[in-house]
């Protein structure tokens, strides 16, 4: 270790609030550099346990520690750090995104980090795209974000209907119909997975571009209009009531298609094949259909009678 140690239990000198989802990394380095302290060791004394996996070092912290240090209650961490209020649960460092920095300007000690819920992928205050890759993508992030989009207002007001539908539907509803929109949108374009007004959208934002990265968070960033329109039909009660009808799929994939043109999107056409997101979402759907109907409905076989059958019972 180098610098000052911290040697003792207590609180320092200098306290920060902690930043919704923020990682427990980012707090402490936040901390360490507001009291003047080493990052390594502020680290090293809050922590229960240390090792080291492929050459870097690995901690396990004990919330009561970071009270202690940090000057705030296990509550207040707990609300704020998710590593703390889910410690079973194993977070990817490739998620890892940096926050708002128009947001973060009132919070001292530098740069920082969250760990994104599924449904968050635009600070709609600051249009500011925080960088992320995708719904369940955890592939490297090539350049990292954010990325100022308030020229595309497209993708704000995509992010706020992103909201709605976790509003109306629940979240597991709203990330399972956003993950087959994008499934479907990487199956109906370029290898790419951009169109024509996707490309648009790339010069306005990063002018010159002749070539993009799927690991480029701006990749994702104008696509995600479109991605989120169809998640509205996937996620809509009244569509997978009427693709869960035996031939009547068609009706939602015309649906999508029809959001499309209107939105003015010109090259993609999501009518699906087999082996199709689309077809696998409207087969789900009969199957979940077929299990209600069989579990309100069981089958009721008539028990053969003796008589008919032929046999005897022996008493």
């Amino acid at each position: 270790m180098s610098g000052r140690t911290v040697t003792a239990l207590r609180r320092l000198p200098i306290t920060l609030t902690p930043v919704t989802r923020e990682t427990i990394r980012s707090f402490l380095r936040r901390l360490a550099t507001v009291n003047h302290l080493d990052e390594e060791d502020l680290a090293d004394t809050v922590a229960v346990e240390r090792w080291t996996s492929v050459a870097v070092a690995k901690r396990r912290f004990d919330v009561g520690n970071l009270a202690a240090v940090a000057g705030h209650s296990i509550e207040t961490l707990t609300r704020a750090l998710p590593e703390l209020a889910e410690p079973q649960k194993k977070f990817s460092e490739h998620r890892v995104i940096q926050a708002c920095p128009r947001c973060g300007r009132r919070h001292r000690g530098g740069t920082v980090l969250i760990h994104p819920v599924p449904h968050q992928h635009v600070c709609v205050r600051h249009s500011i795209w925080l960088g992320t890759l995708g719904p369940d993508s955890s592939s490297w992030i090539q350049h990292p974000g954010p990325i100022d989009v308030s020229p595309l207002p497209e993708i704000r007001a995509a992010q706020r209907r992103h909201h709605r539908l976790v509003r109306r539907h629940g979240a597991a509803a709203a990330k399972s119909a956003v993950s087959t929109a994008a499934d479907t949108w990487e199956r109906s374009n370029n290898s790419d997975g951009l169109g024509l007004t996707q490309w648009e959208r790339i010069r306005v934002l990063r002018p010159g571009t002749t070539s993009i990265s799927q690991h480029d968070p701006l990749a994702f960033a104008v696509c995600y209009p479109e991605i989120i329109m169809m998640a509205g039909v996937l996620a809509s009660p009244y569509w997978q009531a009427v693709a869960a009808e035996p031939f009547a799929d068609r009706a939602a994939f015309t649906e999508i298609n029809r959001r499309l043109r209107e939105g003015g999107e010109r090259f993609g056409n999501v009518w699906p094949t087999k082996r199709h997101p689309l077809t696998y979402w409207a087969e789900g759907l009969r199957l979940d259909r077929q299990r209600r109907d069989y579990a309100q409905n069981p089958p009721s076989w008539p028990r053969a009678s003796a008589a008919r059958t032929g046999s005897a019972v022996a008493l």
